[in-house]
């Protein structure tokens, strides 16, 4: 799924009453499956999976990249299609 990308947006316009606005951030895009928050997918974050899920390890630092599955769930499921798309 390839590694985290880096990209910044910004913005402006004016508002209805005629203010001007302007805004800028910076946005980080991570892979599916980045279990372990390093920014990419590999057999670490299947590591990483497993100590979480059954070895009471430390949680993901971010949750939704542990639903492989986009399901709304973290189980076996999302664990069985990491290693499936890691693995083909």
């Amino acid at each position: 799924m390839g590694d985290f990308t880096d990209a910044s947006l910004s913005i402006a316009g004016i508002m209805n009453d005629g203010d001007l606005f302007s805004s800028s951030d910076c946005i980080v895009i991570r892979p599916q499956g980045d279990v372990n928050g390093d920014g990419s997918f590999d057999l670490a974050d299947l590591v990483a999976f497993v100590e979480f899920s059954f070895l009471g390890g430390s949680p993901p630092l971010f949750p939704e990249m542990a639903d492989y599955d986009l399901n709304g769930e973290i189980d076996i499921t999302d664990l069985v299609d990491m290693v499936n798309y890691l693995f083909p």
